[in-house]
Parts: C-alpha cells; sequence; structure tokens
C-alpha cells in the first residue's frame, strides 16, 4: 500500500456523520448544485460532498462514455485514478452502473469484482460505490476508506441521494447548454407555452400547438393524434391544411400501424419517397405529394403515450438533432396543456356534456340548414342551366323540321338533308345532357359498381381518338404518345366516359393541336391530356370540379357544368387521382393517376 500524505489530508476516524447532519448537508447541496452552470462546478461540489457525508478518505466521481467509465474528478488523501478510462465490465464503477444499484464492499482484497492489481498501489482497503441516475446511469460516486469498514445503511442512502441529486442537476446543465446555444428559440418556446396556458379551450390550443409545431420545421400541413383507449386508434383531433380526402384516410389509425407511438420516441424521415415498409398513414401523405415527415410522441404523467404530432413538407427535409430536440421540448409543454385541459373536463363534466348537447343540437341544425340552402341553390342551378341548355337544341329541331317541311322539292334535297343534321346534332345534345344527369345521378346514389378487366391501353386509347375525329376543329390533331407496358386492368366502360369527356373538353375549348400522354410503370397507370385553349381562371380554379361550374371566359360554349364533376367520381370510384394545371389563355393539363 502506498504511503498516506499526512501533511495535508488525513484518513478519517471511520465515524460518519449523522443522519440529521447529513441531510442538512444535502440540503445545503441542492442549493449549492442549482447554482453550477457547467459539469466541472458540479464535480468539484459533489466530491467534496461525497467525503462528508461518509466520513471516507477519498471519493471519486466517474463518467460512463460508451462502454468504458472514465474517472472524471476526486478527492482523496492520495492519488486514485483521475483522467484514467477502464472498460465498465473490468472496475467496481462499471458493475454499478450496468446493475443500476448501489455496491459496499468491506475488504476489496476478499471480493472477485475487485481489480486488485489497480487498487494495490492505493490506500483504498474498503468501498462504496452508488450509479448516478439508477434507471439509466451516466456516472457513478465512489467513497473509499484506507481501513477495512463496511458503511452504514444511512451513509448509502445518503450517497445515493447525493447521486440522485447530481444526476438532476446535469441534466439540468444539459438542457440549459442545449436552450442556450439558441436563445431565439428559448425564446419562442417560452411564449408559446405562456400562450397555451392563456387558452382554455382544448381544441384552440391543439391548433395553437400545431401551428407552433409546423413553424418550428417550416413544414407545410400537420395533425395531432390523440389515443382512444377503448378502441386502441389514434383519432385525428387537429388539423392544419389537409384536404379533406386526406383528412378522411386519417380520422382513425390503428396504433400499430403507428411506428413512432409503438417505440415512444421521435421519427423523421427525409424524403418518403425513399422508404420501404412505410406507414399506411404516412403512404397516403406521399401520394398527397408530401415527402418529408416528422412525427413526436406525446406521454400522461405516468410516461404512458397518449398521442403524437406529426408535420409534412412537400419537399425532402432532413431535420437537424436540434430542431429534433427543440420539438421534444414543446412537446412538453404540449403534454402539460392536454393534462390539465383533461382535468378540467373531469372536473366540469356534467356542465359540459350539457354543452355538447346543446352545440350537437345546435350543429345537426346548421346543417339541416346547410343542407336545405345547398339543395335550394343546386335546384335553381339546375333550373338556370336547364332552361339555357335545353331551349337552344329545342328551338333548333322546332325550326329545322319546319324548314324541311317547306324544301319537299326533289332539287332541294340538300337543304333538307342538312336541316336533318341540325335535327340529328341537337338530339345527340339532348342525349348528353340528359346522359350527364342520369350519371351523376346513379354516382352520388352509389350505384355504379367497377368492373374491371385486361385491355391494351394504347389501343383503346387511340379509338376513342379516332372516335372522336368528326368533332375536331379544321387543322386540330390529336398527339397521342405512349410509354410502358400497355396491358391493363381497369373498368374499360367508365375509362372511356372519363377519356371522351377529357378529351372533347379539350376540342371544344381549344383550336390548337391536344396532346394525349399515357403511361404504365410499377402497375399505376398515368393519364394527361393537355390543350392549349382558353385555360382556367385562377380564381375560379378552386370549384372547377363543383356541380354546375362553367368559367367566366367561356364566352357561350355550350356545356351543363356537370362533366368533370362526372370525372372526379369516376377516377375515385376507381380508387384514383385527378389534378390539373391550367394558366387562362394558355391552356390546361389534366392528369390522371390510377392503379391498374
Amino acid at each position: 500500500m502506498a504511503i498516506l500524505d499526512t501533511s495535508e489530508k488525513t484518513p478519517s476516524t471511520g465515524e460518519s456523520p449523522n443522519r440529521s447532519s447529513g441531510m442538512t448537508r444535502l440540503v445545503y447541496t441542492v442549493q449549492q448544485l442549482s447554482l453550477a452552470r457547467d459539469l466541472d462546478s458540479v464535480m468539484q461540489i459533489v466530491r467534496t460532498v461525497a467525503r462528508e457525508l461518509t466520513g471516507a478518505d477519498g471519493a471519486t466521481f466517474v463518467l460512463r462514455e460508451g462502454d468504458h467509465c472514465y474517472y472524471a474528478d476526486e478527492d482523496a488523501v492520495s492519488p486514485l485514478w483521475k483522467g484514467s478510462r477502464f472498460p465498465m465490465k473490468t472496475c467496481i464503477s462499471g458493475w454499478a452502473m450496468a446493475n443500476k444499484k448501489s455496491v459496499v464492499i468491506a475488504d476489496i482484497f476478499a471480493d472477485e469484482r475487485i481489480p486488485k492489481d489497480v487498487y494495490r498501489a492505493t490506500f483504498v482497503k474498503s468501498l462504496l460505490m452508488v450509479p448516478i441516475r439508477t434507471l439509466d446511469p451516466i456516472g457513478a460516486i465512489g467513497n473509499y476508506w484506507a481501513t477495512y469498514r463496511t458503511p452504514t445503511e444511512e451513509e448509502v442512502t445518503l450517497l445515493q441521494a447525493l447521486a440522485d441529486i447530481t444526476a438532476v442537476s446535469i441534466e439540468n446543465i444539459e438542457v440549459r447548454n442545449k436552450l442556450e446555444n439558441d436563445a431565439k428559440v428559448l425564446a419562442d418556446l417560452n411564449d408559446a407555452g405562456s400562450r397555451l396556458w392563456e387558452i382554455n379551450g382544448f381544441q384552440e390550443g391543439l391548433e395553437e400547438i400545431l401551428r407552433t409545431s409546423i413553424s418550428l420545421f417550416k413544414a407545410e400541413v400537420g395533425y395531432i393524434q390523440l389515443l382512444d383507449p377503448e378502441k386502441h386508434v389514434l383519432r385525428t383531433e387537429a388539423q392544419v391544411g389537409l384536404l379533406s380526402e386526406f383528412l378522411e384516410q386519417l380520422a382513425e389509425v390503428s396504433v400499430k400501424d403507428s411506428t413512432s407511438f409503438q417505440v415512444h420516441k421521435q421519427m423523421a424521415i427525409a424524403d418518403m419517397r425513399t422508404e420501404v415498409n412505410l406507414p399506411p398513414q404516412y403512404e397516403i401523405a406521399c401520394r398527397y405529394g408530401y415527402r418529408a415527415v416528422q412525427a413526436t410522441p406525446l406521454f400522461d404523467r405516468n410516461g404512458l403515450p397518449i398521442g403524437i404530432i406529426t408535420t409534412h413538407s412537400k419537399e425532402p427535409c432532413r431535420c437537424t438533432e436540434h430542431e429534433l430536440y427543440r420539438m421534444e421540448l414543446f412537446a412538453r409543454n404540449a403534454e402539460s396543456f392536454i393534462e390539465r385541459c383533461r382535468i378540467n373536463s373531469a372536473m366540469q363534466y356534467l356542465n359540459l356534456e350539457l354543452e355538447n348537447k346543446v352545440k350537437e343540437r345546435t350543429s345537426e341544425l346548421a346543417d339541416s340548414l346547410a343542407r336545405e340552402k345547398e339543395m335550394n341553390e343546386l335546384k335553381t342551378a339546375f333550373v338556370s342551366m336547364a332552361s339555357h341548355e335545353f331551349r337552344t337544341p329545342l328551338s333548333t329541331i322546332l325550326s329545322s323540321a319546319y324548314l324541311t317541311e317547306r324544301y319537299a322539292k326533289a332539287d332541294e334535297q340538300g337543304i333538307r338533308t342538312k336541316h336533318l343534321q341540325r335535327i340529328r346534332s341537337s338530339v345527340k345534345n339532348l342525349e348528353g345532357i340528359l346522359t350527364d344527369f342520369l350519371s351523376l345521378d346513379k354516382l352520388e346514389r352509389g350505384k355504379v359498381e367497377t368492373e374491371p378487366e385486361g385491355f391494351d391501353l394504347k389501343s383503346f386509347l387511340s379509338e376513342i381518338v379516332e372516335d372522336l375525329h368528326p368533332m375536331k376543329k379544321e387543322g386540330q390533331v390529336i398527339n397521342h404518345l405512349h410509354h410502358g407496358r400497355r396491358e391493363v386492368l381497369l373498368d374499360k366502360k367508365i375509362l372511356r366516359n372519363v377519356m371522351l369527356n377529357l378529351l372533347s373538353n379539350a376540342i371544344k375549348y381549344s383550336e390548337k393541336d391536344i396532346d394525349l400522354t399515357s403511361e404504365v410503370k410499377d402497375d399505376h397507370v398515368v393519364i394527361i391530356v393537355k390543350d392549349q385553349g382558353i385555360g382556367i381562371p385562377d380564381e375560379q380554379q378552386k370549384n372547377l370540379f363543383g356541380k354546375f361550374f362553367r368559367a367566366r371566359n367561356v364566352n357561350g360554349i355550350q356545356g351543363t357544368g356537370l362533366g368533370l364533376n362526372i370525372v372526379k367520381h369516376y377516377v375515385e370510384l376507381m380508387k384514383g387521382d385527378i389534378d390539373f394545371i391550367s394558366r387562362e389563355n394558355i391552356g390546361t393539363a389534366f392528369t390522371i393517376s390510377l392503379p391498374g
């Protein structure tokens, strides 16, 4: 054993402070550690207090570094191992961390866990080692004596209490350091937290949480899902920017389909198109054009998951660790708000139940009034359209029939033929209007079912182009280009109606050539119809697929305003999507995507 340096320090008498004085020292230590701003300050305080609490001859402060123990600091009557690193499995501090509990060794030379060669050159004969944070140890605090001695239960308790206090202090410093790296973000988060405390309405608070979350990641859309424990599903309680079709898909999502919720930690994907085995809701988001995603789970005060905050971006975007950490901090504010609202809800259950019933009845009345208003508007639109669209062909039929009787001579056959053609054209126009009404009625009543069959897509589209030849204007050409394999499995009749509608519109509203492009790739069919016509005014594009909608620039061109509404219904019936890009006086391009 090394000779003890007694010029400045002397071994203890083996007597430790009593419990009362030890607790008093711990209280004072908490005050000291609360003022510590870095790890060195924490270690300086702890190494001194560790000796005082137990009357030990030495104390050491160990930090975990992966699978190694780093002896970061010490306070002892003679040098120990400050600055050294040892594998966890070879030292007693590693044993305490691995087993998540304190260890008392009254005789280091009699315990097989002790690397005796390492201790032989020191004064140590007995020791006490406790882990810093027992759940997930980040280090250890050791006490050493120059005599064979068994620490009392009170000493073990006091040193473990010191270790627990130290863990909190280290965590506080880590949090403080991260926050101090971005003072503006800290201010923003504090403001967001303050705003939440000023909000009493649950839905209003969720929307505020969501807006802040979207802002943190500069995302476009987002939603909050909360757990319904009875159904074992995540239910969307708030959303920003989601299309109604997308929102319907997310109304209820099985817990097993949410990876982030299952593993209880954040999840971020820079580009969902490059990922395989995506959760169902992410696949849906990808189909709607979103590329990046981050999801942060929410927990209750017992650490049980209660929900999840998800944001999506249209462009690929990799979240930084700092951004994810900020979101985790904000999630704690969100959890506090949800918990507060749920407590208030429980306290005011009877009043809220009555209020909800009133709101429900009011909502039903509003919905009923809205439906009645919609029906009245549709009736008005129908009467207006019918009076206009039926009058013209009927007038043509009457006038042509009258004139046909007047031209009865043999040499006037050409004139009679011309008027008969006008009658046939007008009848066909009326037939088209009635077909539109009947088609829409069947679609809205769910009377149309798909009957997929295999066929050659290229030949199918070529036949439609040929059928439309009589409709084309002078010099007008439909250019058809096909890519990929030709065989598809779709409802041929429904697809024909869709293509006839889109191509006839392109012919009707354009004087120039029309481009028809089709492609089949990986069981996915994409068809594009592009014209160089009058286009759709920007302010009216949102109404394009509505019933009876006709743009302000149609300039008397005949139509019911039902065709595109029917097309959208047909495409959705085939489980596909339809989108468009249009510029007034330049043209319009419709894109249909179908599983095929």
